[in-house]
């Protein structure tokens, strides 16, 4: 339907006016054809144009079908009671359609009959419902939160008669009958409860009270209630779009609720306590008063302010209030927000809605005002403008033109350099430190001395007035234009430089974005995909790093030459640089004015770190740069396939490799080494392969070459030494195998100068076959592991390809030799028998001699020549040894060539009658040296043992010899041995004596004990001798002095054992030792200690019940003091070990000392302890006897035992509660059960 209609065919339905309402009703707005035709959803260009149109249904958002138009079967209507009836036109709703129908256009009539039953199909609950509104449930609103039931705010006052299309004249026009009585208007109307809750029903409208502001309706059910009288909200005439009502309605209750939200809310700011707030300050509060006061009348004015003033800080304490509730109301209303209890205050904040900020007034289409001409008034305030204007000469615009060219200058500079080159980190800083410096510079000198320079020689003609750059006078100046002018300059260099930051801040920001905008994946240590974002530029990555290896042997690790998180605050330093450079610029005021007092150095304003935009950036860059080092940290554990063999010493493991392949002959497997240097061949050249020599991760340029270089290297400085360890190893090998058949030619080379030499050379020969059979196996491994060199290309030295064809020939050298060695051995046996023979000859002759010797000895018989006798004697003696080894020599030899042995007999016989001659003379000579020597030495030297044992002898020698020449009848032996015999016999009673006075036992008190018991005064020392005793005569106290020298050795055993058990102890050490990971030791040789222990404990006990233990007495009782104390430091430390050892690994988990807190505490009270005590005892090599002889140490392990103790009856008692609470835990060890409870974080850690 073409809906362009021209006015003159344009007619209202209904257009009567009412006489008695027209004059009451001019206030109401009527709703005109454009607003009805924006109220079906028509655009408002197709108001105005060709474009047909459609009514769509506002409840389901969509086109109205045909159906929709159909007569709907509606149910029988109650009788009228002779009210009205609807088959008049009061039911006919407004259309905007001419009554004179165009050919091809829709009529009239049936547009009308389309709307009466599009709205007759229409529920106003559902559409309403739909809006959100709801008359079946009481009302609630908000205000129900200040006090309970308090009702709600009128609806009536929310009305928005925009929405009215008719005045309630028209609308009672439309129900006048034809007899010009009112019908009525059928219409559907709200019947509220005092709850706020309402049904709709029947009814028809008769009439319009203009005091009420109310229609007057008529229900139609005979049991509807009062009132009659109804607000036009609760009105839907039957004619009425009932979807432009429902748009009034929810229109008003929205309006409503945003009132009563608007209330609540500044009830609550008025009633929020401000005494904790801070009020404006002195300085605020003048500065406000500066604003205000700004015109010369106000200034001269005598205002009382102080209400003004009040107002304002009461409205300051409100703004504050608002802040804060705002800021409850937010966090109350997150649902992410947990930390708000939930209580009444809590709902009350969190259902307040604050009021919508209006938005801000667009700005003017022009900076002037257009005034009314008031000449008079406008002088004036010309006057007084110029009069505070400081523009009124062309010196200062021409400094402000000056001073905006400069200002445009410093925009042309920038704090950061944006290089398109990538840079290493020091280079980086470099460019940005340059940068920044450069720019700072040109701001605190350049910029303010050309600024300066501007002011002088613009204003350097100005003497007094109010532009005088030479005044002196603070006062003055303070109201000076000057000052006015110098602010304004100060305040435009402000700006300019806030702008340069923006702008260096904000480019330096996109710059650093821009080269993080990749996304990096790192799929090896040689592949990394780098997609570019889609809004970057494509550029080469900003930083260039250098991966190298740090630390030495087995603390190297692979890392960057520059640490990732330099990267990150290398940016940000110099993001920060410049806002600090920045901060402390002198104003040029003070500059100008040279001559005034400034008691501070005044500074430009400038953008601080804190403002929201400079944290957006800052945040944005940190963000960005953390998100790139991300792929070059992850790049660096690709590497670690490679950190084990990093950390490889090469010297250790080539001699890994030679102590496993190459110790010995034995062990040497030269294909093993073989293998591994072709795999380290091999290695290297996969390295070389897979490592990159760079490689791009996004902002990161990574160069590997180093690293690869390094390992490359180390591949084959370990492949270079495990060939020449094979070379080595061949050599060494192949040159002991050379130097055993040298030692055998050597062998074969040496002459043979006797005939035991000629038959042992014949038993080596004999073996040497053997020999060289046994030693093929080394020979054949040389020559393969020269062929194995060979195959490695590998170039012999000229002294190890000699030995090589030496090994080789080695066999037939040696055979060459055995050859020549039996021909020689041959000859050589006839020679040494013959020489033999002739020997045998002249021994036989030697015997005769001897013979005649001794039996010329018969003539010595004065002992005035007893000494050389006596070393004729000995001579002899020695001849006639030589002698019989000589003779067992010739047997030997004999019995070699296979003779029969000659028996020397005669050789025998000479030394059978040559020993009684022996045995006397040698004998006379010892007693005569003895006896000299025994009596005139120092007493406190003799050896009572070795005299009595020599004193026997001589006494059994000569006896014998006695004997024998008092049986041969050599008168004058005889003599000599009977007087010798009778002297030694006559020195033997004094043996017990001496026994006795020289035992190992006497001392001081003893000698003083004989002096006593005899009554003689002894007094040994280096100048008594035995001489001197057996004059003193104490032979005849012998008795006495025995008695007193066996009680001396039972001392003397006393000691000696007490000595022997201290030395043994200072041999005994405490064996401390590691255990674990615990950082701590335990003490190890604990049944050693025991063993000792109970022997000495024993010992020292016999002792103490000892006889004689009267010298000792105090030091057997210290030193079983001692032992005691040791025996018991060493029980209470084996217990508390025990214990510690069981208790540490369960109170070293934190969940069990979290669920027993006061265990856990003895016990780490005891562990404290006992490490100090292991640190102590550990310190180098201590005595065990010197550290366990310790009081404190004993009660110290005694305390900590009864802790333990505690802390195991408490550990119990928990597992007992653990166990009646979950009943198969009886079922499991107290170990089990302890280790399941200490892994409670970790329930995966329980199988």
């Amino acid at each position: 339907m073409d809906n362009t209609l021209q006015p003159s065919m344009m007619k209202k339905s209904g257009n009567a006016s009412s006489t008695t309402l027209g004059s009451t009703m001019k206030s109401t707005k009527q709703r005109a054809v454009y607003s009805e035709l924006l109220s079906q959803e028509l655009p408002p260009a197709s108001v105005l144009s060709q474009v047909n149109y459609s009514v769509h249904d506002y409840h389901t958002q969509s086109e109205v079908s045909a159906k929709t138009f159909e007569k709907p079967d509606l149910p029988p209507q109650p009788p009228s009671h002779g009210l009205a009836s609807f088959d008049d036109p009061a039911i006919e709703p407004k259309v905007i359609s001419p009554f004179v129908t165009r050919p091809g256009h829709i009529p009239r009539k049936i547009e009308i009959e389309r709307k009466k039953r599009l709205y007759a199909t229409q529920d106003i609950e559902a559409l309403l419902g739909a809006k959100g509104v709801d008359y079946s449930n009481p009302l609630v609103t908000t205000l129900g939160n200040i006090k309970q039931g308090l009702p709600c705010m009128p609806l009536e006052a929310f009305d928005n008669v925009d929405f009215e299309i008719r005045t309630p004249a028209e609308w009672l026009e439309r129900g006048i009958k034809s007899d010009g009585t009112q019908g009525g208007l059928p219409a559907k109307a709200l019947q509220l409860q005092a709850d706020g809750s309402g049904q709709w029903g029947q009814c028809k409208v008769v009439g319009y009270s203009e005091e009420l502001q109310k229609f007057e309706v008529d229900w139609l059910s005979s049991d509807s209630p009062e009132p009659r009288h109804l607000h036009r909200m609760h009105i839907c005439f039957q004619a009425e779009d009932p979807f432009l009502y429902v748009e009034r309605v929810s229109d008003a209750h929205k309006r409503r609720a945003d009132a009563e939200s608007a209330l609540l809310y500044k009830l609550y700011c008025d009633c929020m306590p401000s005494d904790d707030l801070k009020p404006l300050d002195s300085e605020q509060c003048n500065r406000v008063l500066g604003l205000a006061l700004n015109s010369k009348t106000l200034k001269q004015s005598t205002l009382d302010t102080s209400v003004l003033m009040n107002e304002i800080s009461f409205d300051y304490v409100r703004a504050m209030n608002r802040i804060v509730l705002d800021a409850a109301a937010k966090r109350a209303q997150d649902p992410s927000n947990t930390s708000t209890p939930a209580n009444t205050a809590s709902e009350m904040v969190r259902q307040l809605q604050p009021p919508e900020e209006d938005p801000p007034r667009p700005p003017p289409p022009q900076g002037t005002i257009q005034l009314e001409q008031i000449p008079g008034e406008f002088r004036e305030r010309f006057s007084e403008f110029l009069f505070n204007s400081f523009l009124t000469k062309p010196e200062i615009i021409k400094v402000i033109v000056q001073v905006k060219a400069e200002c445009l200058k410093v925009l042309q500079t920038s704090f950061f350099s944006f290089g398109t080159k990538t840079v290493r980190w020091d280079e980086f800083q470099q460019q940005q430190k340059m940068a920044t410096e450069a720019a700072a510079l040109y701001l605190k000198d350049t910029w303010a001395s050309n600024v300066i320079s501007h002011i002088r020689a613009s204003l350097k003609d100005v003497k007094k007035g109010w532009f005088n750059l030479e005044e002196s006078s603070n006062e003055v100046y303070g109201f000076s234009k000057l000052k006015k002018f110098l602010m304004f300059l100060n305040f435009m260099m402000e700006d300019s430089m806030r702008y340069l930051l923006e702008v260096s801040l904000t480019n330096y920001k996109n710059y650093i974005v821009d080269a993080c905008a990749s996304t990096v994946t790192i799929n090896s240590v040689s592949d990394a995909t780098v997609t570019q974002s889609s809004s970057a530029s494509r550029r080469l990555p900003l930083f260039q790093v250098d991966l190298v290896v740090e630390g030495e042997g087995a603390e190297s690790v692979f890392a960057y030459s520059t640490p990732e998180a330099a990267f990150l605050s290398l940016p940000l330093k110099y993001f920060d640089s410049a806002l600090m450079l920045t901060g402390n610029i002198v104003q040029i005021e003070k500059r100008v004015m040279i001559k005034l007092f400034w008691s501070n150095d005044p500074l430009m304003a400038s953008v601080h770190a804190v403002e929201d935009w400079v944290v957006e950036l800052r945040k944005t860059i940190e963000a960005d740069l953390t998100r790139s080092i991300k792929p070059v940290t992850e790049y660096l554990t690709k590497y670690d396939e490679f950190l084990e063999f990093l950390k490889l010493d090469v010297a250790e493991y080539i001699a890994g490799i030679e102590a496993e392949y190459a110790s010995s002959e034995e062990t040497w497997d030269v294909q093993a080494v073989k293998k591994l240097y072709l795999k380290h061949l091999a290695k290297e050249k996969e390295v070389k392969e897979k490592l990159p020599g760079t490689i791009s991760l996004g902002l990161f340029s990574v160069r590997c070459l180093k690293v690869r270089t390094m390992l490359c290297e180390k591949h084959a400085e370990i492949a270079r030494l495990l060939v020449e360890l094979i070379a080595t190893k061949t050599d060494e090998f192949a040159a002991n195998t050379c130097n055993i058949f040298n030692d055998i030619s050597h062998k074969l080379d040496v002459p043979c100068n006797d005939i035991e030499e000629v038959t042992a050379r014949r038993d080596y020969l004999s073996q040497i076959p053997a020999m060289v059979r046994e030693h093929q196996a080394a020979i054949d491994s040389s020559m393969a592991n020269f062929a194995v060199l060979d195959q490695l290309f590998y170039h012999l030295p000229e002294s190890s390809d000699q030995v090589r064809w030496r090994v080789f020939g080695a066999p037939k050298m040696v055979d060459d030799k055995i050859n020549a060695n039996a021909e020689a051995l041959d000859k050589k046996t006839d020679s040494f028998q013959t020489d033999m023979e002739e020997e045998q000859d002249a021994f036989v002759e030697l015997i005769k001699g001897f013979n005649d010797e001794v039996n010329s000895l018969n003539q010595y018989t004065d002992l005035a020549r007893l000494e050389a006798v006596a070393g004729h004697v000995r001579s002899l003696r020695k001849k006639l040894n030589t002698a019989e080894e000589d003779a067992r020599l010739f047997n030997s030899r004999e019995a070699l060539f296979g003779k029969e042995m000659t028996q020397y007999t005669a050789l025998k016989d000479v030394q059978k009658l040559f020993e009684p001659y022996y045995d006397l003379w040698t004998s006379v000579d010892d007693w005569t040296k003895w006896e000299k020597a025994w009596k005139g030495d120092s007493f406190l030297t003799l050896d009572a043992e070795d005299i009595e044992k020599k004193a026997t002898t001589l006494f059994r020698s000569l006896t014998k010899a006695y004997k024998f020449f008092e049986k041969k009848g050599v008168a004058g032996y005889t003599d000599i041995a009977c007087d010798a015999k009778e002297q030694v016999d006559a020195f033997r009673p004094n043996l017990p004596l001496i026994t006795a006075l020289r035992n190992p036992g006497m001392r001081e008190r003893h000698w003083e004990a004989i002096s006593s018991k005899i009554g003689k005064s002894l007094a040994p020392d280096e100048s008594y001798t035995l001489q001197k005793v057996l004059d003193q005569g104490l032979q005849d106290d012998l008795e006495s002095i025995t008695k007193i020298s066996e009680n001396a050795g039972r001392e003397f055993r006393i000691e000696m054992d007490l000595d022997k058990m201290e030395a043994e102890w200072n041999e005994v050490l405490l064996q401390i030792i590691p255990y674990k990971e615990t950082g701590t030791c335990v003490l190890k040789g604990i049944d050693d200690l025991y063993l000792i222990l109970d022997e000495h404990i024993t010992n020292t006990q016999a002792m103490s019940f000892s006889n004689f233990k009267g010298p000792f007495e105090q030091r057997i009782d210290n030193w079983n003091e001692c032992l005691q104390t040791v025996s018991e430091v060493i029980d209470e430390w084996v217990g508390v070990q025990k214990n510690w050892l069981y208790l540490q690994p369960i109170f070293d988990s934190a969940d069990i000392n979290k669920q027993l807190p006061i265990e856990g505490k003895r016990f780490s009270t005891v562990d404290k302890h006992w490490r100090q005590t292991m640190t102590a005892a550990s310190s180098g090599e201590v005595l065990a006897i010197k550290f366990c002889n310790n009081a404190q140490l004993l009660e110290r392990y005694r305390e900590s035992n009864k802790l333990l103790d505690m802390v195991q009856r408490g550990l119990s008692d928990y597992l007992q509660t653990k166990q009646a609470a979950f009943s198969r835990f009886y079922f499991l060890s107290d170990g089990d059960l302890l280790e399941i409870l200490s892994e409670t974080k970790d329930p995966k850690m329980v199988q």
